[in-house]
Order: structure tokens, then sequence, then C-alpha cells
């Protein structure tokens, strides 16, 4: 089960309904012995749904119920695992709902400022958490990321001023569609067209916008029309997650590039598949760092196997590590090669949703009350691991700059090294910290 750790205090959204995707619960990821295709689709019945030649790794769909425990000791087979399509989105443990008075607070101070090429809302761009883990001395000092981030996710808003200066081409796997995946191609024309009116600096800077819930982790601040017209049935649960978490990317690494990798539809859900062909696909491309916002239940041979090829190529490889509160191992963030991000609060204290111990946490990062774009030109204030993680992944470009010529080793132990210990355990070697970069 795959699950984008997110709590989301929306401060501008909008709302849509994406259809559900078709149940793929009879699917498998097949890897043959090279050659042995054809043979083991004929022995089995097999439809081939999809293909992944490059690793020898094939969707195919079997025409009887015991085919991967025949397969399983079949001496064709190399590997054969269910590709489970299931997914919830995760919200944190506990009520994050901030008050009416804080969110209020929150949408008092609309200016807008220049960053990088374009003008964003100042609490984005000067938010608490870029001053605790050093973000704005970084950038005084000219540090400001190099290299690429794949942001594997639901896609971005390609025309946020807080993102297209930013954005390299990536793939939609939902839809096997090179370029960067939109994540307004998600809901419907008139729904985007609102999205849009409401994100505008005319609309952002009425001082008739107030908060209203949406759901029971999502409160919009919007204008009366747009709330009449954008009600809490029409948000898919997951629309806008790339959105923000490409966003504090770009907040750690302004002048990183991102590489958006859409394998997660607007309501959240994925499938070990389209994952898989993501992580090749970056690691393919000699991306710098790759950031899963996501995770997953239980390990998956196939998924390690593709871990193991990008971090073989020098790719860094960042994740949440899951809103359970609790103990616990999730993937990827569980695995030797990836750094998995545990949440704090501006107080630098463990927030109460994370996950947290080892071998899962390597290390922690703002994810309370964090400020992140939304589509459609908004902001959002954001609770959870999936924003502590892209926080790390962006601030990893900032040594590729100080650095190119580190290896990923060398990356990673300059990073843990420069965090800031805590005194609550489980969470690494510490809160991120920039000092000196």
């Amino acid at each position: 089960m795959f699950r984008p750790t997110m709590l989301a205090i929306l401060l501008l959204v909008g709302a849509a309904a994406l259809p559900a995707r078709a149940d793929d619960a009879d699917e498998f990821m097949l890897r043959p012995v090279p050659g042995k295709l054809q043979v083991l689709v004929g022995r089995y019945g097999l439809e081939v749904l999809e293909s992944f030649p490059q690793q020898n790794l094939y969707l195919v769909r079997p025409a009887n119920d015991d085919f991967p425990d025949r397969a399983g000791g079949d001496d064709d087979v190399e590997g054969v695992e269910r590709n489970d399509p299931q997914f919830t989105p995760e919200i944190p443990s506990g009520s994050m709902n901030p008050s009416p008075e804080s969110l209020q607070a929150l949408l008092s101070d609309r200016r807008m400022v220049s960053f990088y090429g374009d003008r964003v809302w100042i609490g984005f761009a000067r938010q608490p958490a870029t001053r605790l883990v050093g973000l704005l001395g970084a950038r005084t000092r000219g540090t400001t990321g190099a290299g690429v981030v794949a942001v594997i996710d639901s896609g971005v808003d390609v025309a946020h001023p807080a993102l297209r200066g930013a954005l390299v081409e990536g793939y939609d796997f939902t839809r096997d569609v090179l370029g960067v995946p939109h994540e307004m191609n998600d809901v419907d024309v008139e729904t985007a067209r609102r999205l849009s009116l409401s994100g505008s600096t005319t609309a952002f800077l009425d001082s008739s916008t107030r908060p209203v819930p949406l759901n029971q982790y999502a409160v919009a601040g919007l204008s009366g029309s747009t709330t009449a017209f954008l009600d809490a049935g029409k948000l898919p649960q997951g629309f806008g997650h790339g959105t923000m978490v490409a966003s504090l990317v770009r907040l750690a690494a302004p002048t990183a590039r991102i590489m958006p990798l859409k394998a997660f539809d607007a309501d959240g859900r994925s499938n070990t598949f389209d994952i898989l062909r993501a992580i090749y696909h970056a690691a393919d491309r000699r991306v710098q760092v790759v950031n899963m916002s996501f995770s997953m239940q239980q390990s998956s041979p196939e998924l390690e196997r593709a871990i193991r090829y990008a971090a073989d190529r020098g790719v860094a490889l960042v994740s949440a590590v899951g809103n359970d509160g609790n103990e616990i191992d999730v993937y990827p963030a569980s695995l030797a090669a990836v750094i998995g991000v545990a949440s704090t609060s501006l107080e630098d204290r463990r927030s109460p949703f994370t996950n947290y111990g080892s071998p899962l946490v390597s290390l922690a990062a703002p994810g309370e009350g964090v400020v992140a774009a939304y589509p459609g030109g908004n902001y959002a204030t954001v609770w959870g691991t999936s924003f502590s993680a892209p926080l790390v992944a962006g601030a990893l470009t900032l040594l590729v700059q100080r650095d190119p010529e580190q290896d990923v080793v060398e990356l990673e132990s300059a990073l843990l090294d420069a965090a800031r210990p805590l005194s609550e355990g489980g969470l690494g070697a510490g809160r991120l910290r920039i000092a000196g970069w």
C-alpha cells in the first residue's frame, strides 16, 4: 500500500473529482529468465499489459488464480510479485487542525516578493522553516542548489510562480506521456479556471479571503464566489500533493532543477510498477537526487532492486518515513540506500505523527506548519513527513553545488554530519542544518 504522507491545511485551494483507476488486483510484475517471456505467456495464458524491456520487467495478467504459486517455483522465472494498486492517503495521527484565529493570522500578510525570477507569497519564501534550517543564510552566501531532483509524486502545477522557472522534462506514468505532467490535467476545465482565479495576485490580496473548512485535514482561504463553486466533495484526496512537495524542493534549492515524475493520480493512488518505472527513469537520466514522499507497509524485491540500481548510479535517494506515530519500518525509507526523513516541529520537537527509530530514520526536518505552493498559483500550510523529505532533497543539491565531485556516500555523510542533534530519540542524526554551505 502506498500512502502520500500528507496533512494539508490549505490556504487557497480548489476542488474536483477524478475517476477511480481500474482495479489492478489481478496484475503481477514478472521478471522472466531472459528470452523466456513468450514461453511463460503460453504456459500460463498471460496477457502482457505493459512492457519494461530495459529492465526485463513485465506487467501481466494471468488466466488462473494459481499463477503466483506456480510461477514462484518455475525455473524460467527470476521473480514474480503482485502489483498492488491499493492506496489510502495517510493522515497524521492526532488532531492537527489549527484554530480559526491562527489560520486567519497565516492569511494576514499577503505581500508578494521576488523569488529567483518570479514573484511568490512572502509567507512561502521567508517562512520560519527556512530560517530554522539555515536556508536564508545559505542564500546570502550564494548557495542555492545545482543539479536535478526527480520528484516521484502526482505531477506539478507547471504555471505556478514558485515552480515554473525550475522544471525540466519529466514523465507521466499514469498516462505514459513524456513531458512535464501538469496536475491541472486531473481536474475539469472549470475547476482549473476557478483555481487559477483564486490564486491570482488580485484574489490573493483580497481582504475578504477567509478560512473555509473543506474536510478533516483541509481549510481553504477562499473568496465567497470561489467557495460557492468549490466544495469539499469535489477535491480529490491527493490533488496538489506533487505541487506542494516540488515547491519545497524549490524552496530549499531555488536554482536546482526539478524533474516531475507522475506515478500517482489525483486521488493519491499508484502501483508498484509505475513507481519502479519512475525510479529507473530518474536513475537512467543521472539525476542527482530522487524525492519519494510516500511509504509502503512492506518491502518489495523489485523495489529493492530499483533502489540499488539508482544508488549504484550515484543517485541520492530521499523518502518520507510515514505518519503513523510509531517505531515501525516502512519502505523505501527503511532501505539502507535511502535517507529516511522524519518530521519535527518549528520548536525542534519530534512531531507527534511522525514515525521514528532505526533503521527507518536517517534525519529529520520541519514538517509542521510548512508553507508550500498549491495548484492554481495558490499556497497551503502543510503537516506531514511528505513535506519534511523535500527540504532534505533540496538541501542535498546545495552540497552538490559546493562540491560537484562528491559521490553519493560523501554527500550523505556531509548532510548527516551537519545535522543538529536533538534530545528526543529516534530521529537519526538529528534535524537538518545547513551550516556554512
